[in-house]
C-alpha cells in the first residue's frame, strides 16, 4: 500500500511539473506574441507618419521691404509645418520707363559670382532669411520691378515647388503682384519683362 501511495505521489509530482512546464512555455510565447506586437505597431505609426508627412508642403512665404531711406529688403520664411529643402531665391531687377514704355534697365540672374541670390540647405518651420537688395530710387516716371524665383524641395520626397514672386516699386510705394495687376502700366511691364 506504502509502495502505490508512493507510486501515485511521484506521477502527481510529474503530471505537476509537466503542466508547469506547459504554463512556463505558453508564458514565453505570449511575451513573444507581445513583442512581436509592439514592434510591428510602432513599424506601422511610422510609416502611417512618413506617409502622412508625404501630402503636406512646405509653406514658404515671400516679403519685400522699400524703406523710405535705406535699401529694399527680401525675406523668405517657411511658415510651414516641414522642413523647405535646397531653397534657392534668384532675383532679377527691371526698369521700367513710362514715358518710353520700356524697360531702360535689367540686372538678371546675378549676384556675388553666384546666380543664385539666397541658398540654404534647409529652411526649417518658422525660420527665415532675408537679404538686401539694390535701391532704385523713386522716380515719378520709372517703376522698379523686383522679381524673385523661388524654388525649394520637399524633404520627404523631393517633390519640387518654383514660385515667382513680383514686387512693384511706383513713385516710392511697393506693391505685390496680385495687389498691382490692375495697374495702368501692369500689362505694358509683364510683355516688357518677357522679352527681356
Amino acid at each position: 500500500m506504502k509502495r502505490r501511495k508512493k507510486n501515485v505521489s511521484m506521477d502527481l509530482r510529474r503530471k505537476r511539473a509537466k503542466k508547469q512546464s506547459t504554463s512556463n512555455w505558453i508564458s514565453l510565447l505570449a511575451l513573444l506574441v507581445a513583442a512581436l506586437s509592439a514592434l510591428f505597431s510602432w513599424q506601422q505609426n511610422r510609416t502611417t507618419n512618413r506617409l502622412a508627412h508625404l501630402h503636406i508642403m512646405p509653406e514658404v512665404k515671400c516679403l519685400f521691404d522699400f524703406p523710405v531711406q535705406g535699401n529694399p529688403i527680401v525675406s523668405v520664411s517657411n511658415i510651414g509645418d516641414i522642413p523647405a529643402t535646397s531653397l534657392s531665391v534668384i532675383h532679377n531687377l527691371y526698369v521700367y520707363d513710362k514715358q518710353s514704355q520700356s524697360i531702360t534697365s535689367a540686372a538678371k540672374a546675378g549676384y556675388m559670382f553666384t546666380e543664385k541670390m539666397i541658398y540654404k540647405k534647409s529652411l526649417e518651420p518658422t525660420e527665415h532669411v532675408e537679404q538686401e537688395l539694390v535701391r532704385v530710387d523713386p522716380v515719378d516716371r520709372i517703376i522698379a520691378v523686383y522679381e524673385f524665383l523661388i524654388r525649394f524641395y520637399r524633404v520627404t520626397d523631393m517633390k519640387e515647388t518654383d514660385r515667382r514672386e513680383l514686387f512693384f516699386v511706383d513713385q516710392g510705394k511697393a506693391y505685390n503682384h496680385a495687389e498691382y495687376v490692375d495697374a495702368e502700366d501692369y500689362l505694358k511691364i509683364m510683355r516688357r519683362i518677357e522679352s527681356v
